[in-house]
């Protein structure tokens, strides 16, 4: 299990935690791990675009928060071929 955190303080109580990595959240995930097979995204639209550049193909995320802002029916595109709708 990965898990991130915003406080460089917070990094071993997540080990301590049972978390087998713990990732310090100071910008883009992207690069820092790429073989996430499942997340909870808690925190939303501003961030669920890095969970999922982290995330191996056929993965799956859960985007359960909106503390970043949410908007009924705004669309995100990720690329060509994929969009999510906030309904």
């Amino acid at each position: 299990m990965t898990a991130t955190t915003h406080k460089e303080s917070k990094l071993q109580l997540l080990t301590g935690c049972g978390s087998d990595i713990a990732l310090l959240d100071n910008g883009p995930l992207a690069g820092q791990t790429d073989s996430i097979t499942k997340a909870l995204q808690l925190v939303g639209i501003k961030t669920v675009k890095d969970t999922l550049s982290c995330m191996e193909k056929g993965g799956i995320v859960c985007n359960t928060g909106n503390l970043a802002g949410f908007i009924h029916g705004m669309v995100l595109t990720l690329s060509k071929t994929f969009q999510m709708v906030f309904i």
